[in-house]
Parts: structure tokens; sequence; C-alpha cells
């Protein structure tokens, strides 16, 4: 029976180790770690201390043309945070820092433009967004955001630029 384990696993090994310049071809991964901040009200440099961190699966349809799964989670500033309130008891103040985390998953489209060991693309496509408010002190709990889990559209512009071999930086 332990043979046939060893064997099985070299099999395995043998492999991927054969696969895997085909398979990285067609098939991408990776994870990212950034900063966020909401910029609707203001936009100031020092605010970006908020964290998002996520993973993706993409797959090359066509060239230049990948269809990219995404996980992640972030931790964002509240739309109440640091606002000036009127409280239920009708005094009027600076509320504290609030927060929420969102965890969410999208599927889109991207299209990227090779310029030697960089990329630059667009990509759009569909996400869900769950919205989950963090404990606020007590007298400021109606002013979090609320609990919600939400689908909607999202797209933008990416960049990435080679490391080394096989690594790349994502913009």
């Amino acid at each position: 029976m332990r043979s046939l384990i060893l064997a099985a696993a070299a099999a395995a090994a043998a492999w991927a180790l054969c696969a895997a310049p085909a398979f990285a071809q067609t098939w991408g991964a990776g994870v990212s770690l950034g900063l966020v901040d909401d910029v609707s009200h203001r936009f100031a440099v020092d605010d970006f201390r908020s964290r998002d961190f996520s993973g993706f699966v993409d797959y090359e349809t066509e060239p230049s043309v990948l269809v990219r799964g995404t996980f992640g989670s972030l931790r964002t500033t509240g739309a109440n945070s640091e606002r000036t309130v009127t409280t239920s008891g009708g005094v009027t103040e600076v509320a504290p820092r609030l927060t929420s985390r969102v965890d969410y998953g999208t599927l889109g489209v991207s299209y990227e433009f090779l310029q030697g060991d960089s990329r630059s693309g667009i990509f759009a496509g569909i996400g869900g967004y769950k919205v989950k408010p963090d404990a606020a002190p007590a007298g400021f709990e109606e002013f979090r955001d609320p609990s919600t889990t939400v689908f909607g559209w999202h797209f933008g512009v990416d960049g990435n630029f080679r490391l080394v071999s096989r690594l790349f930086g994502l913009v």
C-alpha cells in the first residue's frame, strides 16, 4: 500500500512539473493587499489607512482577454464616520471613527494591452458585496452602515509589471 501511495505521489509530482508550463499559459492566480478609503466626500492621502485583501483566479480565453473571478474582504470607514451628527438625545457632535467590513466576490472580463514587460487593461463585470458594520460606541449605533448584501456592476482600469520571470506587481 505504501509503495502505491509513493508511486501515485511521484506520478502527481511528475505531472505537475510537466503540466505547470502549459497550465500557466492559460490560467493565472494571485493575491493582493492594498489600502482603501471612501473618497466620495474628500480625497486625502493620509486617509488611506483601511486595508483590502483579495485573491483572484483568471483564465485567458483569447490573447489579451481574461475572465477573472475575485474574492476578498476590505475594511473601510462608514458613511457617517467622523462627521457631525445629531444623536437621538438631540446633541450635535462629531461621530467617532465607524468602520465596516465588506466581503465581496466578483466575476468579470478584462482586456489587456501588452507593452513589453508591463500590461495595462480595462475590466468590467458583476459582483456581490456583503457589508458588516463593526460595533459602535454607545449612542452612535444608529450611525453605523446598515448590514446588507447588495449586487452591482464593477469596472475600471488596471496594470501590472514584471518583477521576475513569473511574478508580477499589480497596480
